[in-house]
């Protein structure tokens, strides 16, 4: 004999999924926002780059850019994992494999993304 437990069981496992599913969308949406500021940030670190190196920019600019792309880039790797160890599924372009983030970490960082996509210092 069914009881009314019984029915709202089946209810509430299909309003956790889609609750789970709602705050996934809005995970990878606030990754999509981080991502475009880490791209951002990056555009102008090569600009205070390129003017440190042609005289016409100073070192204060250049570090000022340097410390707000580090900045970004690790909000952007925080927000790719729900809990350390554990990705959020499906989040789009992964700073790691992204080209250009690849070799600004190497070059203006002096760092290297490990296997689980956070930065570390290169040995």
């Amino acid at each position: 004999m069914a009881t009314l437990l019984d029915d709202l069981a089946p209810k509430e496992d299909r309003l956790a999924n889609v609750r789970t599913c709602y705050t996934i969308d809005i995970i990878a949406t606030d990754i999509e926002l981080a991502q475009g500021t880490t791209e951002e940030a990056l555009s102008q670190l090569r600009e205070a780059r390129s003017a440190q190196i042609s005289s016409i920019g100073n070192d204060s600019d250049f570090q000022m850019a340097l410390e707000n792309y580090e900045y970004v880039l690790t909000e952007e790797i925080t927000l790719r994992s729900i809990a350390p160890g554990i990705p959020v599924p499906n989040a789009p372009n992964d700073p790691s494999i992204r080209e250009g983030d690849v070799a600004a970490v190497k070059n203006f960082l002096n760092m290297e993304f490990s296997n689980d996509g956070h930065l570390q210092s290169i040995e």
